[in-house]
């Protein structure tokens, strides 16, 4: 919270009770519950409430509200402050925690954690930060919660559960963003096994870290288009290992003995079904395996990584990147920025590595071995530090061809083909119509840009995006020349750091870098010239100068400057 006292207050919840079924809670007496069937290391986002003492309750999901199991009464909520309550320990015993979650002066390149002794099997503990060799908090009982500062990378704690200055678990947590407050439990299973560390992150979703042993880790991921929910087998247990995995969804690492495995892919439910089976992997102690389902469902194959970010600059980002989109050729992978394949030819079910630097990258796929990609993607930023497995994959039936990471905590991101020209170079012939989307138009260019929400105003438009590769800064050049039937204009939108989305219908002076009405003509105001763009994406939007401007239009457009 700001700490200021104005406002409201801001309360989520947490359920951390082992043996606790999926529960409900609410708030002030309500007959609804404010927050609903919550499992077991399930949390949610903050809730806005008026500052002051609120009554908290908690009952069995769906059982409505009088019959609590756990009520907290006057909970005093403070204006611009932020809590978190959370249910611990076993329902014979359960009790709740509430947490102030401080948020305020928190440097970019800092973490702050707020650490939680949320496991009810487990006494007193220290944690420490591995990196540096130090404990960061000592002496921590069941229910207490101490605060630490730390670098914004990726971290290795420790919790000393015996007081020998020794880590008996250990955990590799992936960066988080700088600047941010973190709540993190050490927490266990319902009979004590394992243990584990839960994060509550500020957006409200958790994510789970069990702790690193020396036993091979094992994740799997579905990347086969058209095969239905799945269920992953190892060896001859009769229970899943993971279960009910859709395409593109993924799993964290679980440990298994090491040693020659066997891995059986069932549809979920179907456990004498089987459509893939891996027969004798080999897996080593102390390394992290990655099992992938690509392909149709009529070729299904699995492909088997090893996770390696031994070696690995703490300021770069490990690519491991695979081809598996089976409607795809072989393909070259194309860093945009500096106008440079990183891998070429790569074919259909293969893998390689490339270390490059941290930070968000614009990436690009030839599909055709022209040297020029034909799908352009802002990857985000992947983490310093990081190992992160990424797939060309695409959609049953081909298209979208599309880049999912599967990262280090198991979740999977979707990154999708952002740009549709390429080097904004080129001719554009189309329409207007009255089937075209509306907007009330801006009238005026950068520095002079006014919205309005005149009628005769709201003109009907086309947008196009374009990629500006390598070194900037550039200027793009476009023109109708006379080449339309109806009175237009030309406006020009960038973000300042040239990522993707710059043009907002709704707010049509937001990054609006270049316009130019077309109703003078190609002598002068006929064409724009743009200059000092970003290298990325810019859109130009074609519009009507007024209400029911409609008919063909010719749209040249180029940069000198693209360097592709």
């Amino acid at each position: 919270g700001d700490g200021d006292g104005d406002g409201d207050a801001a309360l989520r919840v947490l359920h951390l009770s082992p043996d606790a079924p999926n529960v409900d809670v609410y708030l002030d007496g309500a007959d609804m519950p404010s927050f609903s069937d919550l499992a077991f290391e399930s949390g949610t986002a903050y809730m806005d409430l008026p500052p002051g003492p609120h009554d908290v309750s908690v009952t069995i999901a769906g059982q409505g509200p009088d019959n609590p199991v756990l009520t907290v009464p006057a909970l005093q909520l403070d204006g611009g402050m932020k809590y978190s309550a959370v249910a611990v320990d076993y329902t014979a015993n359960l009790q709740a925690l509430a947490l102030l979650d401080d948020d305020q002066g928190i440097a970019d390149d800092q973490i702050r954690l707020q650490i939680t002794h949320a496991a009810p099997d487990v006494g007193q503990v220290d944690i420490w930060d591995l990196d540096a060799m130090v404990p960061v908090l000592s002496d921590v009982d069941f229910a207490a919660s101490g605060t630490v500062e730390l670098p914004a990378l990726p971290l290795n704690l420790g919790i000393d559960v015996d007081d020998d200055m020794v880590a008996d678990l250990t955990f590799m947590i992936p960066q988080l963003p700088g600047g941010i407050q973190v709540n993190v439990f050490a927490a266990n299973e319902d009979g004590g096994a394992p243990v584990f560390l839960l994060a509550h992150l500020p957006d409200g979703s958790t994510a789970r870290f069990n702790p690193i042993s020396d036993d091979p880790g094992l994740r799997v991921l579905h990347l086969s288009p058209d095969a239905p929910a799945v269920d992953v087998f190892l060896d001859n247990d009769p229970d899943p290992l993971f279960s009910n995995l859709p395409f593109q969804s993924g799993t964290n690492y679980l440990q298994v003995p090491p040693g020659m495995h066997d891995i059986t892919v069932t549809p979920t439910g179907e456990p004498n079904n089987p459509v893939l089976v891996v027969n004798g992997l080999n897996m080593l102690t102390g390394v992290n395996y990655s099992g992938v389902a690509y392909d149709y469902l009529n070729n299904i194959t699995a492909l088997a990584l090893v996770d390696d970010a031994m070696g690995l600059d703490p300021a770069s980002t490990r690519l491991q990147v695979s081809h598996t989109a089976p409607d795809v050729g072989q393909v070259d992978i194309w860093d945009l920025a500096s106008l440079t394949p990183v891998l070429q030819d790569v074919d259909f079910g293969a893998t390689a590595t490339v270390d490059v630097p941290a930070g968000p990258r614009l990436l690009g796929l030839d599909l055709d071995n022209d040297n020029v990609p034909d799908a352009v993607f802002h990857a985000p930023s992947l983490g310093a530090g990081n190992q992160i497995n990424l797939f060309a994959a695409n959609e049953n039936g081909g298209a979208p061809v599309f880049l999912l990471a599967h990262l280090p905590n198991g979740s999977t991101a979707r990154v999708d083909a952002e740009a549709t020209g390429l080097c904004a170079d080129g001719q554009k012939v189309s329409a207007l119509g009255p089937g075209d989307p509306t907007f009330f138009r801006p009238s005026g260019g950068p520095g002079m840009c006014m919205e309005t929400e005149d009628p005769i105003l709201n003109v009907n438009y086309e947008a196009q995006r374009y990629l500006l590769a390598g070194p900037g800064p550039h200027t793009l050049d476009a023109s109708l020349c006379n080449q339309a039937d109806f009175d237009a204009i030309i406006a020009v939108y960038q973000r300042a750091d040239g990522g993707p989305g710059a043009f907002d219908p709704d707010a049509p002076c937001d990054n609006i870098v270049g316009f130019v009405d077309q109703s003078d003509g190609c002598g002068g105001n006929g064409v724009i010239s743009v200059g000092a763009l970003m290298p990325g994406e810019v859109e130009v939007v074609v519009m009507g100068v007024n209400f029911f401007q409609f008919g063909n239009y010719t749209l040249d457009y180029g940069s000198g400057t693209c360097g592709m």
